[in-house]
């Protein structure tokens, strides 16, 4: 499956999630996490093992991406609601014959191998665009055509079905191979009701390729 045909089939199985689960947009109540346990007022709720997101040491684009930075470390908090995620994997992006960049999906439930028309929904997933090959070391933002959009089909964080970033700043540790077949960043991402930080480790996925 092409990574653009992988991008319509994640919006896809969100529809199918909120039609079965008969969620609407006037629905109200307290976010709970995963577990179903309710925020209290001024009690911070985390879904268990949500990682540590500062950027590991030594992964500065001279370092070369070693030990920490071959390793995924990403952490959405919405209010009170914290969450994590598992695993990212990537699509290259073509301009004519060559491929010019990537676009990464960073996933938190489902299956972990690359995604098929019939793989399974995963809870959420971070799809991540506007990364450029070539970039390594630089720091991108909105203004340079970088795009993070967040899925979150548990509605555990938000209940929009597409929830694009306000703001966002990432900057490139690695993009290795040609073409690309590892990618890493550090990624800091406002949306309007939370934030998303940490740092992904990425592996190629054919089937997301453009």
């Amino acid at each position: 499956m092409r990574r653009g045909s992988s991008w319509l089939f994640s919006v896809g199985l969100f529809s199918s999630v909120l039609v079965a689960l008969g969620v609407g947009c006037s629905e109200t109540g307290t976010t709970t996490p995963d577990g179903g346990a309710e925020a209290d007022s001024g009690q911070p709720v985390s879904e268990a093992g949500a990682p540590d997101t500062s950027a590991p040491d030594g992964s500065g684009p001279d370092a070369g991406c070693t030990g920490a930075c071959r390793t995924l470390a990403l952490g959405a908090t919405y209010g009170a609601v914290t969450a994590s995620f598992e695993r990212a994997q990537f699509g290259r992006d073509k301009t004519g014959p060559n491929v010019s960049g990537v676009t990464v999906e960073v996933h938190a439930g489902g299956a972990p191998e690359c995604p098929k028309q019939n793989s399974p929904t995963p809870d959420r997933t971070l799809i991540v665009s506007g990364i450029k090959v070539g970039s390594e070391g630089k720091t991108l933002t909105l203004a340079d055509g970088l795009a993070v959009t967040l899925l979150d089909f548990k509605e555990l964080l938000t209940k929009k079905p597409l929830d694009k970033a306000t703001a966002a700043k990432l900057t490139v540790v690695a993009i290795e191979g040609t073409p690309p077949d590892k990618v890493a960043f550090d990624l800091e991402a406002t949306f309007e009701e939370g934030t998303i930080r940490g740092h992904v480790f990425a592996d190629h996925c054919a089937t997301m390729d453009e």
